[in-house]
């Protein structure tokens, strides 16, 4: 018994069963054959005519009218990638969509598996793809995360291609601008919210949960950035405090600094009574904190 590519007419099954049998005159019988084929008699025995796929055990199909062109290129792995992106762009593709198999894929682009095997690698680690295994696995297009600026940062610091001392004062900018923006835009719900966060921290703190808290005081610039009502702005602020988390939390020793409380409270006072200019005071004091607390220069 072989596998052999069906032809069109099986309506959708995935394979096509030929046999080899007494029955069949032990010859290989292939699918094309008349009506008066002995195939019709190892049809019958086997029961191919009636293969159904089962709906429940079978892998999801792709979700997407995605029409793709084949590729000529030597480097036809960066081609099959920029492709997919410019279907994101047009909106071919959107977030959720689940991508063909790949030798459907092959198929479409005009190309070998291992270049899209290739490709979707290349595509999964610019946060784009999302490798799913098992039986509803396949590639699929992931909602856009802080990930994607954060990681190509984050190597170039690791390269040292970014210092320090640089990305340092990126932090004081970005979060000068936007303390500003959220006093222009910030709601009371928006402020209620980042003192629950306080509130959450300092318990915490006395619980001497330390991991939490160091969560809880992430979470706290993030709900200053939502408060901006600027999906820039929160993208922008993930992924900063994401890459610090990576350089700077890991090299902070250990231990709690009480002294960031009411500068925190001073911060979301000033948001509050939409100073700025005071806000980004609190900030500049609090960073100076932040930083001498760590190992960085």
């Amino acid at each position: 018994m072989y596998i052999e590519k069906p032809p069109n007419y099986l309506n959708g099954l995935s394979i096509c069963i030929v046999v080899q049998t007494p029955h069949c005159g032990g010859r290989n019988i292939s699918p094309h054959r008349g009506a008066g084929d002995p195939l019709l008699l190892c049809n019958s025995v086997f029961g191919v005519h009636k293969m159904k796929k089962d709906a429940a055990s079978a892998p999801p199909q792709a979700r997407t009218n995605a029409r793709f062109t084949s590729v000529k290129t030597r480097r036809g792995f960066e081609e099959v990638g920029d492709q997919i992106r410019a279907m994101l762009h047009t909106g071919e593709l959107k977030a959720g969509d689940r991508l063909p198999s790949e030798q459907d894929l092959a198929t479409g682009f005009g190309v070998s598996r291992p270049v899209i095997r290739e490709a979707l690698r290349t595509l999964e680690m610019a946060g784009i793809l999302e490798l799913k295994l098992g039986t509803k696995g396949g590639a699929y297009i992931r909602q856009g995360n802080a990930d994607m600026l954060a990681r190509p940062l984050q190597d170039l610091i690791a390269l040292g291609r970014i210092s320090i001392p640089n990305l340092i004062d990126a932090r004081r900018m970005i979060h000068s601008v936007i303390l500003q923006s959220a006093c222009e835009h910030g709601t009371a719900a928006d402020f209620a919210a980042i003192e629950a966060n306080l509130d959450r921290m300092e318990a915490l703190a006395k619980a001497k949960e330390w991991t939490q808290r160091t969560d809880e005081a992430v979470l706290f610039f993030h709900l200053i950035a939502k408060a901006t009502h600027n999906e820039v702005m929160v993208i922008l602020i993930d992924s900063l405090l994401q890459i610090l988390r990576y350089v700077v939390l890991e090299k902070t020793p250990a231990g709690h600094r009480p002294q960031l409380v009411p500068l925190r409270r001073k911060i979301l006072a000033s948001l509050r009574a939409r100073n700025a200019a005071q806000a980004i005071e609190h900030l500049n004091e609090y960073l100076q904190v932040v930083h001498k607390a760590t190992k960085l220069k």
